[in-house]
């Protein structure tokens, strides 16, 4: 229209330039073969390096296989450590453990040495088998066909990781200059015969673009940027012709829209909102007025669709209002008005008056409703709460007072089923506990009848035959052996057991004892361990297998009695402990009470929780007694302890300290569980909040404590981090 057909037709031969394109295609093959060859590089670098850390470890775990079976078997840690010494010269060596198999318990083994850097002096071999840092390796130690122990070791690959960061490094740097010299050889000759014309090209867009038209685009050149040039003078020209019919157009439409926005102005400043709605089904509007922001929409609300009128109008009113219109509509009036409820943007109702003009065409058909809408709200709501306050006040009145009735009892109902369901959970808990601890002592006696009884018939029969083959002097050596054994009380473990074996097999051996194997083992359990050359006679004697049997067996009748006295002690504290926990105060009266007493009957009954792996530390101030509700206080020391078992997984160290503080007794609770995380503190004496999985705990336990020690004019005081958490209960000393 504005263009130069021939000029235009002229440039119609221009091929396309593809000297760009063709700089950056040779960088990106050169880049791709260079990544694809140092990849390989790497990766089989890396293989390399990764073999050979396989064959050190290999290498470590055989040599360990030929020369620790005897240090294992003989437990010889000066050459145990030796090995690690020699292994440990190895930088990518962590961490190596000698485990030994636990006597009469398969499948158990126990750790005779371990030696680890000290960056992992508090890791495990299992995280260095899950960690994929490491490298490891389990071997074990045999002599003469038989398993003496297990090799674990573990090495680092961080020297892999090392290498792998450094040849990556260098290659990328190799890359760098390769790619940063083809792309300066690229840019320089794109910008001599590329960029710099089109710069010129440029400037003159843009005077262009500014508004200066009158400036012409060089065009000396005879290549794709010349023709270009061409093409921007076309342009200009035509835009040239364009800016003058624009200017007059411009002008016309300022009027025009000087005149609309006097009327908008007028309509946007009433407090009636103006709508133009078309005649189809969903209402849309054409045109609404700025005031309609009084309900919290916006114009461009209702023109876009987001927000249909009929989704305005109150549900209760919709189906009238849309009636009405029809049947206005079919009898051809041309305004009617209307009476309803639109919902405003914030949700709330809004009673609206509508005054609407109906539109036609030509041929009588209706083109579009036109309605002013005034809100009405509040002259109606003073109608309405003049009909009804007073009616329906009095009617909520009494129907909220009803409600609120049933609602507190149910609650308070409610409250004490859950605090009594929370209280006969934690009975359950510690009768689980209490059974184990009764069971214990009982199997201990029963088992100690059943020795008493074999032994003592066996006795019986053995004595007459001992009296007659041993001399005076002999049985004088036999009651001292007898006495000997009656008089140990040390227990060793398995390990100090079977040293003490070899100790005192050698000891036989070296007098010419026959049987010496036989008659340590025997000693051992007998606790007769050194000072045997009062009894060497009775080991050679032709009978001496039948004199040692049977002095086993009379000590065996002293240590069956004195472990069931033992265990008939432990029995009846546990019973003691039951039956003051369970005594239950009907008065509901304070009574004076030991703080320390209650706390160690809780600790009599979780012994069976915390024997298993928890060690108890008790710092025990002695104080007056304290007016208290002891059964309550006894739940209260029952949940935190029982939270403490189990924020340590059964396994740590807890401290229990009673002391004065002012006039109060502070009663101090410190676990070495995981803590309690600071976002949740103070949610914890909530009713029903709970971290426990489902099934593990009502939310109640700690809200029951909360209210015990209120009920005490006490209070609870909390510290938490991971590792530590003191929970210090203050109750006063007086009323």
């Amino acid at each position: 229209m504005f263009f130069n057909q021939s000029e235009i037709m002229k440039n119609q031969n221009i091929k396309y330039s593809v000297s760009r394109l063709f700089s950056h295609a040779i960088i990106a093959v050169i880049t791709v073969i260079l990544v694809i060859f140092s990849v390989m590089i790497i990766l089989h670098n890396h293989y390399s390096l990764e073999k050979q850390l396989n064959m050190q470890l290999n290498r470590n775990a055989s040599l360990a296989v030929i020369t620790l079976p005897t240090a294992v078997w003989a437990i010889d840690m000066l050459l145990i450590h030796n090995f690690f010494d020699a292994v440990f010269t190895d930088e990518a060596v962590v961490f190596v453990e000698i485990m030994y198999p636990e006597q009469g318990v398969p499948n158990v083994e126990k750790s005779l040495s371990v030696k680890k850097r000290s960056d992992f002096k508090d890791k495990e071999f299992s995280f260095f088998k899950k960690s994929s840092r490491f490298i490891v390796k389990e071997t074990d130690i045999e002599m003469e066909g038989r398993k003496v122990g297990i090799l674990q070791i573990a090495m680092s690959r961080d020297a892999i990781r090392r290498q792998l960061i450094f040849n990556i490094a260098s290659v990328a740097t190799m890359m760098f200059f390769i790619i940063a010299a083809i792309s300066l050889t690229s840019f320089w000759v794109t910008r001599q015969y590329i960029s710099r014309p089109l710069m010129k090209l440029a400037d003159s867009a843009r005077q262009i673009a500014g508004g200066n038209l009158d400036i012409p685009v060089s065009s000396d050149r005879e290549d794709e940027i010349g023709s270009l040039a061409q093409d921007f003078n076309v342009m200009r020209e035509s835009v040239r012709q364009a800016n003058k019919k624009i200017e007059e157009q411009n002008k016309h439409l300022e009027k025009e829209a000087e005149k609309r926005r006097e009327l908008e102005h007028i309509i946007n400043q009433s407090p009636v909102v103006v709508f133009l709605w078309k005649n189809d089904p969903g209402w849309s509007v054409e045109y609404v007025s700025e005031s309609v922001s009084q309900f919290g929409y916006t114009p461009d609300d209702f023109i876009s669709g987001r927000v249909p009128y009929a989704g305005i109008v109150f549900p209760d009113d919709l189906s009238r209002v849309g009636e009405e219109v029809g049947r206005y509509s079919r009898e051809k009036r041309l305004e009617f008005e209307q009476k309803y409820r639109i919902i405003n943007r914030s949700g709330d109702v809004r009673w609206t008056e509508d005054k609407t003009w109906i539109r036609y065409d030509g041929q009588g058909n209706i083109t579009h409703y036109q309605g002013i809408v005034t809100d009405v709200t509040p002259r109606k709501e003073k109608e309405e709460l003049e009909k009804t306050y007073k009616a329906r006040l009095e009617k909520d009145v009494e129907e909220r007072t009803r409600e609120l009735s049933e609602t507190l009892e149910s609650l308070k109902a409610a409250q004490n089923e859950l605090i009594q369901s929370e209280k006969m959970a934690a009975l359950g808990q510690l009768i689980a506990g209490v059974a184990h601890e009764i069971n214990t002592p009982l199997g201990a006696i029963r088992a100690s009848v059943g020795n008493i009884s074999d032994s003592l018939n066996e006795t019986l029969e053995q004595m007459p035959r001992l009296f007659k083959i041993l001399s005076e002097e002999e049985y004088r050596n036999f009651s001292a052996l007898t006495e000997r054994a009656l008089q140990s009380r040390n227990i060793f473990s398995a390990k100090e057991e079977r040293k003490m074996k070899r100790t005192l097999t050698g000891i036989l051996e070296g007098y010419d004892i026959d049987d010496a194997g036989s008659f340590a083992d025997t000693l051992t359990d007998m606790g007769v361990y050194d000072n045997i050359e009062l009894f060497l006679p009775l080991f050679r004697h032709t009978e001496s297998a039948f004199i040692l049997k049977t002095a086993y067996n009379l000590s065996g009748l002293r240590r069956g009695s004195r472990n069931i006295a033992t265990a008939a002690d432990r029995a009846s504290k546990v019973v003691f402990a039951l039956k003051s926990y369970a005594r239950f105060d009907h008065s509901g009266e304070k009574t004076n009470s030991d703080l320390t007493e209650g706390i160690e009957t809780v600790l009599t009954l979780y012994h069976n929780q915390l024997k298993q792996g928890i060690e108890v530390i008790r710092s025990f101030e002695k104080l007056p007694l304290i007016p208290c509700y002891p059964d309550e206080l006894n739940q209260v020391w029952t949940n935190i302890i029982h939270n403490a078992v189990q924020a340590m997984d059964g396994k740590g160290t807890l401290e229990i300290e009673i002391s004065q503080k002012d006039s109060d007794a502070a009663v101090r609770f410190t676990d070495s569980g995981k803590g309690i995380p600071d976002e949740i503190k103070q949610r914890i004496f909530e009713p029903f909040f709970t971290t426990k999985a489902a099934g593990e705990g009502s939310g109640l336990g700690l809200h029951i404590v909360k209210k015990i020690i209120d009920k005490h004019n006490g209070k609870i005081e909390i510290e938490s981090r991971p590792g530590k958490t003191v929970l210090c209960v203050f109750i006063p000393m007086s009323l």
